[in-house]
C-alpha cells in the first residue's frame, strides 16, 4: 500500500483525483434508484479504526486514492491536506519545520479526514478542543457528484458543523 501510494502520490494530481472520485459518485447516481446500492468507500475494514465492519462487496464501492499533504501557509498556520493524510505523515512533515497540529492524536495512523468526521480528540483536547474545531474547510463530494466547499460562514455552514458529527457519513 505505501509504495502504490508513493507511485501515485503528488499534490498536483490532487484536482484529478477529485474529478475521479466525482465520476464514481455520479455513476451511482444514474442508477436507478430501485437498483441503487448503498454506497461506501473501497477503503478495506481492516484499515479503519472503527469497531463497525459491515460487507463492502453489498455497496457501491467509492475509491478514495486521496492521501497527500496538498500545501502549507505559513501566514494563517494553515495544512490542507486529502482526507487520507495519517497522523504519521503530517507530523513528519511538519515537525522539521517547527509546527505540529493543535489536537494531534497519538495513533500514527489514524486519518485526518477520519478525526475529522468522527469526533476526534486527545488527551490534550480539555485544554485546546476537539480536532474538527480546528479545521477551517472541507472540499465534499456530494451524493450527486457535485464538489462544494464547506466553511463556517458560507452557503454549506450547515454541512461545515454536520460533517464532524456524521462520521463520515454524509459526503
Amino acid at each position: 500500500l505505501a509504495l502504490l501510494q508513493y507511485l501515485s502520490a503528488g499534490p498536483k494530481k490532487h484536482d484529478d483525483r477529485v474529478v475521479q472520485v466525482q465520476a464514481q459518485v455520479k455513476r451511482w447516481r444514474q442508477q436507478a434508484p430501485s437498483s441503487r446500492k448503498l454506497m461506501c468507500t473501497s477503503r478495506p475494514n481492516w484499515q479503519s479504526l472503527s469497531t463497525t465492519f459491515f460487507r463492502k462487496d453489498l455497496c457501491h464501492q467509492v475509491s478514495l486514492p486521496l492521501y497527500d499533504i496538498l500545501s502549507l501557509d505559513e501566514t494563517s498556520l494553515t495544512i490542507r491536506v486529502e482526507p487520507l493524510v495519517t497522523v504519521g505523515q503530517v507530523t513528519e512533515f511538519l515537525v522539521p519545520r517547527g509546527y505540529t497540529l493543535a489536537v494531534c492524536l497519538e495513533v500514527a495512523e489514524a486519518t485526518l479526514g477520519g478525526l475529522a468526521m468522527g469526533v476526534g480528540m486527545t488527551t490534550y483536547s480539555h485544554k485546546v478542543g476537539l480536532y474538527q474545531e480546528t479545521v477551517v474547510s472541507y472540499d465534499v463530494v456530494l451524493g450527486d457528484g457535485s464538489l462544494v466547499t464547506a466553511t463556517a460562514s458560507n452557503t454549506y455552514s450547515d454541512l461545515y458543523y454536520t460533517l464532524p458529527w456524521s462520521h463520515g457519513t454524509l459526503a
